[in-house]
């Protein structure tokens, strides 16, 4: 799709961007060299909880050290990709802190994680990391108690909304009245429904190859736009449509998207293997991860699929295996 960029060398940029993390953990998986105990599980953490302390720190002094020494971006948004990645990690580390037969002190420690992780999300401005948090937390309980009926709830709600990216900003716009906008004002729903039906009207002028990998970033400026309404047109120069599966689709159409729903479904039916223990964290992880991303950052950002890699990484060995060093 870089062929049909407006921009191909942007887009080959983020193209390898994405490519790097995601080739990196696959080399350390396929090399079977990364075999960590309990000592290592404990030790990350500690550094969630650590990260998450500090973090609620700065955020409570309102950046105060950040606003008296002059360095880097002074708003509460900048750790918003820190708090994705503390959850995403938290996912990973978990399995280890609850293995059966774990010593009472790692199961204190996955609950101050837990607690340092929850505290963090209803603390932080990122609306995403409470949501993740929230649908991680159901996934895993009910893929405990229902694992095969729970695996299909998500298999089904991840191939719906890849089926409907093209028109969730026409859903969302005719579902959600201006008063819960008004109530959820600060997780700016009005504002992604408007992103929303600006890119679904992209999408819709080139459904079947989309505009070329890359391009979300300056769509504006693609000639697609042209083809946008002028009322929706402004909103494609935000940078991204705030959702992984609707910028599959600008990007690479539905060609592009059936590929990564298809992709993402045959991971899915592979999880049906897995004995529960195994099953829920995975399960959890995956819908969590996919629900923030339908809903917040650009699909390609080489930080998110770092923290997806380390987390697959980290979940490549068992609990079993993790506990004898203990």
């Amino acid at each position: 799709t870089l062929a049909w960029s407006h921009r191909p060398v942007p887009g080959l940029a983020a193209w390898g961007e994405m490519v790097l993390p995601l080739g990196c953990g696959l080399a350390i998986v396929a090399s079977g060299r990364f075999r960590h105990g309990i000592a290592a599980d404990r030790g990350l953490a500690w550094a969630l909880v650590a990260a998450a302390a500090l973090m609620m720190a700065e955020l409570a002094s309102d950046l105060s050290l950040r606003v008296m020494l002059g360095i880097g971006k002074q708003q509460g948004f900048i750790f918003n990709r820190p708090a994705l990645t503390c959850l995403v990690l938290t996912a990973a580390v978990l399995p280890g802190l609850l293995r059966p037969g774990a010593m009472p002190r790692d199961r204190l420690l996955a609950g101050l994680v837990l607690f340092a992780l929850a505290a963090l999300a209803s603390d932080s401005d990122s609306g995403a990391a409470a949501f993740g948090l929230a649908i991680m937390a159901v996934t895993w309980l009910a893929a405990r108690v229902l694992p095969r009926l729970t695996l299909s709830a998500v298999a089904l709600g991840f191939a719906a909304t890849m089926l409907l990216s093209p028109v969730t900003g026409r859903l969302v716009d005719a579902g959600l009245p201006p008063a819960l906008h008004e109530k959820l004002a600060s997780s700016h729903t009005r504002e992604r429904t408007d992103i929303w039906l600006s890119f679904g009207e992209a999408i819709m002028a080139r459904p079947l190859l989309g505009s070329g990998f890359g391009t979300s970033s300056t769509l504006d400026r693609h000639p697609v736009a042209r083809e946008v309404s002028p009322t929706h047109r402004p909103m494609l120069a935000v940078g991204h449509p705030h959702s992984a599966p609707m910028q599959a689709w600008v990007e690479t159409g539905a060609v592009g998207a059936a590929l990564l729903a298809f992709a993402g479904l045959a991971f899915l039916y592979r999880l049906r293997h897995l004995a529960t223990r195994d099953l829920a964290p995975r399960l959890a992880l995956a819908a969590s991860a996919f629900a923030i991303a339908s809903v917040a950052h650009g699909a390609w950002q080489g930080w998110w699929i770092a923290a997806l890699a380390a987390a697959a990484v980290w979940l490549c060995v068992s609990p079993s295996e993790r506990g004898r060093d203990a």
